[in-house]
């Protein structure tokens, strides 16, 4: 294990800012290297940021709190990375080259995106289904 593995295998929480504009929208990503509680500050940061920036837009209303709740959901992940790391980093470097290559974990770690991109997706089609099945009763009877 040498010091080009560590800089390559350490764990990185990846964040993101969106801007809601009238017509569009805006996302810039972020990734963070260090202790979990120093990054809950970036965390904070980027929420407040979308919370106040990115409501303006129609789209924006419905992907906004999406990404805060996938903000959300990277940091406890990368939490979890980083203490496992950090227990046994030649273990945690070991098991990363363990696998076929540096694709095939990106790939995995992209598929597991993806899969809470779709949940998150999902609970939010729900409640933006459910306010307006609400929407439409109240407003027949």
């Amino acid at each position: 294990m040498n010091e080009q593995d560590i800089k390559e295998y350490t764990p990185t929480l990846t964040l993101t800012r969106h801007t809601g504009l009238l017509l569009a929208y805006r996302q810039q990503h972020y990734s963070f290297t260090g202790e979990p509680r120093k990054l809950r500050a970036k965390l904070i940061e980027i929420t407040i940021k979308n919370l106040i920036l990115g409501w303006w837009g129609v789209r924006s209303m419905i992907i906004n709190p999406a990404i805060i709740i996938e903000n959300i959901i990277n940091y406890f992940s990368y939490k979890k990375e980083y203490q496992a790391f950090m227990l046994s980093p030649k273990n945690y470097i070991n098991k990363a080259k363990d696998a076929e290559n540096k694709i095939a974990i990106n790939s995995k770690n992209d598929e597991q995106r993806e899969k809470r991109q779709l949940i998150v997706w999902s609970i939010i089609l729900l409640v933006v289904m459910v306010v307006l099945t609400f929407i439409v009763v109240n407003y027949i009877t």
